[in-house]
């Protein structure tokens, strides 16, 4: 699973079983006005406390993904 200048919303589940799940790749922009990248940075911190195995990448641009997240994302694409 990718998300791409989004965010986790936190839910109050102890059912979530990160076995369940593929690895995460999470990418954000540094300069996000619409999403902050520390709101992005905190689901990258709940994912990983729940055992999900997150990649986070971010670019020095606005709300989107720059290109060398694009490529990392191309990447670790190819290793799954």
């Amino acid at each position: 699973m990718a998300i791409l200048a989004g965010f986790v919303i936190k839910v109050d589940h102890n059912e979530i079983l990160s076995d369940n799940y593929p690895k995460m790749f999470i990418a954000h922009g540094e300069e996000d006005e619409i999403v902050p990248i520390e709101k992005a940075k905190k689901g990258v911190l709940y994912l990983e406390e729940k055992g999900f195995s997150v990649l986070f990448t971010s670019d020095n641009v606005g709300h989107k993904v720059g290109v060398s997240a694009m490529r990392e994302l191309k990447e670790w694409i190819n290793t799954i």
